[in-house]
């Protein structure tokens, strides 16, 4: 007699769902989890647990609910994201004390009009679906404070979206919309509006009646000026119009005093108006990715900004009130056209980041020993020729990128850096290395490819900084200096690769520590 088959998965999935649902009901639990058991069907059984106020079904392979949902009657919190739901079932209107529904990345093309008899739902979540149109029955939820509808292909928002009172935040990203309901402007409460990533090229007027709206993000559009309405938002304090296409700002943008966040990168901005200078509250700017040739000198007013994006840019000089940042920790201006830096520069003590890649450096100022918290300074791609000794100075430095420039020598200064874990020196003229470097020895990963008069072959050093991996490391920091000081050279330039662990369990697990 040949064995019994064995269960399917689906078969598995579905028993063990029913044990918990009947174990719910014995126990007179009231929450209840049958999330990632793999179930294409959830027991009708479900529909007895009258008592239940939070099911969570999440992460399964369901294609719909079943009917029986209805005898829930006190449900409170539903999850059914991460499933493959085509439709919701009619009864899901007699949920009629749920608050919260989630229904995230299914296949839902449409809500049922039964949506509007949820009428104490406060939290609703579709997003990653493919909603082409909202019910006007949207409407009709007067509790609704957070609606999530990003990543579906809606084109257009009913007007009855004016009806949502109690709305705080609403968020529209990654959608097909060219344009928004004047009604949007009668959601008094609404504090975060989420727009980007769509076809907006103008909103609606009466979006500055919105005196709450504290968060407003409309990047990746298709604005070229900043839209009237948005000049007046005064209580602004997240601003996001990146990826656009402003050629410039208005002078209203003075306005939005309470701003503490703005980003205007990636687009064709030549200048800045003279009036962003009173936006002295900005604690974080993106300038990137623009034409910009200058900073205003007012710059220097933003007392309270701790971050600083200006790359991508063709800035040929940073204004001496910059050093006035005393709160700046992340200044990143690479790719732009910078020949020096001001000596102020030093006077930025709590820098933390500092990138100035991809420009025209020749030397850097005494000072810049001066930002002893700096963690991560980023030089490549200049024209240096030398160091400063005072780069000893940086206690704090843990990455250090010098690749592509001009460097013949290296100050020995460098091996005060107790703390340096990378350092980056490919493509340098290199003709020596201080023996001070062999003090480094937090060192993780030293990379000199290029440097042809040290004498060091690139089988020895093994992969570049940029095509290193898990599994194709580059050699050991101690093993390149101990080469390259006690046996030479001329030892190293025969072709030694096979005298360090460049395969194999030992050179995985140095690179599982590194990591």
């Amino acid at each position: 007699m040949s064995a019994p088959e064995p269960p399917s998965p689906d078969d598995t999935a579905y028993s063990q769902a029913l044990e918990r649902i009947n174990a719910c009901r014995d126990q007179a639990n009231r929450d209840l989890s049958l999330k990632g058991l793999g179930l294409t069907r959830i027991p009708p059984e479900v529909g007895q647990l009258s008592h239940l106020t939070e099911l969570y079904v999440h992460n399964n392979k369901l294609r719909e609910l079943p009917p029986e949902i209805a005898g829930l009657s006190n449900l409170s919190v539903l999850r059914v994201d991460d499933n493959q739901l085509e439709q919701l079932p009619p009864e899901i209107g007699a949920l009629k004390t749920l608050s919260v529904l989630r229904l995230d990345n299914n296949r839902l093309s449409t809500l049922p009009p039964e949506i509007e008899q949820l009428t104490s739902l406060t939290w609703l979540s579709v997003l990653g679906n493919r909603l082409s149109e909202l019910p006007p029955a949207i409407g009709t939820l007067p509790r609704l404070n957070w609606l999530q509808l990003s990543g579906n292909q809606l084109d257009s928002v009913p007007p009855e979206i004016g009806k949502l009172k109690s709305l705080v935040e609403l968020h529209l990203s990654s959608n097909q919309l060219s344009a928004l309901p004047p009604e949007i402007g009668l959601l008094s409460e609404l504090a975060v509006l989420h727009l980007e990533r769509n076809q907006l090229w103008s909103l609606p007027s009466e979006l500055s009646k919105l005196t709450n709206l504290d968060h407003l993000v409309l990047s990746g559009n298709q604005f070229s000026e900043v839209p009237e309405c948005v000049r007046r938002l005064v209580n602004l304090s997240l601003l996001r119009l990146d990826n656009n296409q402003l050629t410039s700002l208005p002078s209203e943008i003075g306005n939005l005093v309470r701003l503490r966040r703005l980003s205007v990168a990636e687009n064709q901005l030549t200048n800045l108006p003279n009036e962003f200078s009173k936006l002295t509250n900005l604690n974080w700017l993106q300038l990137s990715d623009n034409k910009l040739t200058t900073l205003p000198p007012e710059i220097g007013g933003f007392s309270e900004l701790s971050e600083l994006y200006l790359s991508h840019n063709r800035i040929s000089e940073l204004p001496a009130s910059l050093t006035n940042l005393t709160h700046l920790a992340k200044l990143l201006c690479s790719n732009n056209c910078l020949t020096s830096l001001p000596p102020e520069i030093g006077k930025l003590t709590n820098l933390a980041w500092l990138s100035l890649y991809s420009n025209k450096l020749a030397s850097l100022p005494a000072t810049i020993g001066q930002l002893e918290r700096l963690t991560r300074l980023a030089l490549s791609d200049n024209q240096l020729a030398s160091l400063p000794k005072q780069i000893g100075q940086l206690s704090e430095l843990s990455h250090l990128h010098l690749m592509n420039n001009q460097l013949a020598s290296l100050p020995p200064e460098l091996g005060e850096l107790k703390k340096l874990e990378l350092l980056v020196l490919e493509n340098n003229r290199l003709t020596g290395l201080p023996s001070s470097l062999k003090k480094l020895t937090r060192l993780k990963v030293l990379t000199l490819h290029g440097n042809e008069a040290l004498g060091i072959s690139s089988e020895f050093l093994g992969p570049k900084f940029a095509e290193s991996s898990d599994t194709t490391p580059p050699a050991k920091p101690a093993e390149i200096l101990d080469h390259y000081f006690n046996e030479g050279p001329a030892a190293t330039a025969g072709g030694r690769a096979g005298n360090h662990p460049r395969g194999g369990a030992n050179r995985r697990k140095w690179w599982q520590f590194w990591r």
